[in-house]
């Protein structure tokens, strides 16, 4: 059915349901329908919390104060670092993934073979992924995760064979401990909450767990922890 695809994996399961989407695309356009209704989106590091007593008013950023009634600690695997002293123990799983472009990709599937997938792009794209590593805060590519990502996405997709990745990239996950997504209210300190550790489900789980978070944040009180 798709002649630029090879089975090195034998027996297969379609799924004509399936579907994926570009991360990158789908962030521009929530940043700009977030702008249309008036929400300020900015980009600064976070220097500290404000406080008042046992009670967060907002943070400090960019050298300047950005008061809040609620502050989300939502930073990825850094989320520890500004949780206020919660027992967060969020890990960084490091992912690293390849790149072709110009490549042939009309009506391809994605492809799932175990932790490791192809997906197709539209404009010729095609991505070869995810390797998965304790390797603390290194985003550094490694020439090891290249060449593994490389000979599978080869297996697969023999359009490949001669060609060299146009990019190879490496990035960090957030892992709790405890495996499961966390989010939830501060025990001690009003107004902080932790939302973090969806680890390679971050894009399936987001609206789901964003409403979990907005009736956390609603709910009186809001002094309960909760788990995914």
């Amino acid at each position: 059915r798709w002649p630029q695809l090879a089975a090195p994996s034998g027996r297969l399961l379609w799924l004509p349901g399936a579907g994926q989407l570009d991360p990158r695309r789908l962030l521009a356009a929530l940043r700009r329908d977030l702008e249309a209704r008036g929400v300020v989106c900015a980009r600064a590091q976070v220097a500290e919390l404000l406080r008042d007593g046992d009670a967060v008013r907002g943070v400090r950023a960019g050298g300047r104060d950005w008061p809040a009634d609620a502050v989300v600690v939502a930073a990825g695997a850094w989320s520890a670092q500004l949780a206020g002293g919660m027992d967060a123990r969020i890990v960084p799983r490091k992912g690293e993934i390849l790149a072709w472009r110009g490549v042939d990709v009309a009506g391809l599937p994605l492809v799932v073979d175990g932790p490791r997938y192809l997906v197709p792009r539209a404009g010729g794209e095609m991505l070869a992924g995810a390797t998965d590593e304790d390797a603390g805060f290194d985003t550094a590519p490694s020439d090891a995760a290249r060449d593994g990502l490389r000979a599978f996405a080869r297996a697969w997709c023999p359009d490949l064979l001669d060609r060299a990745p146009d990019a190879h990239w490496a990035g960090l996950r957030p892992m709790c401990a405890h495996g499961r997504p966390a989010t939830a209210a501060h025990p001690r300190l009003r107004g902080l909450y932790l939302h973090t550790g969806h680890y390679r489900h971050g894009i399936v789980c987001a609206p789901a767990a964003a409403a979990r978070l907005a009736r956390l944040i609603g709910a009186p009180g809001g002094a309960e922890a909760h788990l995914l």
